[in-house]
């Protein structure tokens, strides 16, 4: 798997895309952020809720699943057409699948709800090696 790839070159109308590995660890969202923010530019009409959909689906991926055990998370995001397709991998969980908490009292768990508000649509699936967490966002 590479570290970084994809096309930075953002302008109007020209597709997008690019992915790129990260630490399963607690500075994982923080570098997804930094990156989003570089492949889509910060005048990006979505990039706050692309960051913040980013955010949560790292952390998710390192929070429950064996990513965050010294292992790998890959962000992938695509930009055409007018939606942003975002993809999280990770090294997969046996314990659960990914769902939306409906427990307002919670002190935790809000993570995919928020995915859910500012998607148009998200799903999750297996992989071989692990569990790939999607969503599209409109803009």
């Amino acid at each position: 798997m590479p570290p970084v790839s994809g096309n930075t070159e953002s302008r109007p109308g020209k597709p997008v895309q690019g992915q790129i590995d990260l630490p399963g660890n607690t500075s994982a969202a923080a570098a997804a952020r930094r990156y989003v923010r570089h492949l889509l530019g910060v005048s990006h009409p979505a990039i706050d809720d692309v960051a913040v959909v980013v955010s949560e689906l790292v952390t998710n991926a390192v929070l429950h699943s064996r990513s965050g055990r010294n292992g790998t998370v890959r962000l992938s995001v695509m930009d055409a057409n007018g939606v942003v397709r975002i993809a999280v991998a990770d090294e997969g969980n046996a314990f659960s699948a990914p769902y939306v908490r409906d427990e307002p009292c919670a002190e935790s768990g809000r993570g995919l709800r928020i995915v859910s508000t500012l998607a148009k649509q998200w799903g999750a699936r297996s992989l071989a090696a692990g569990r790939l967490v999607w969503c599209e966002l409109a803009y």
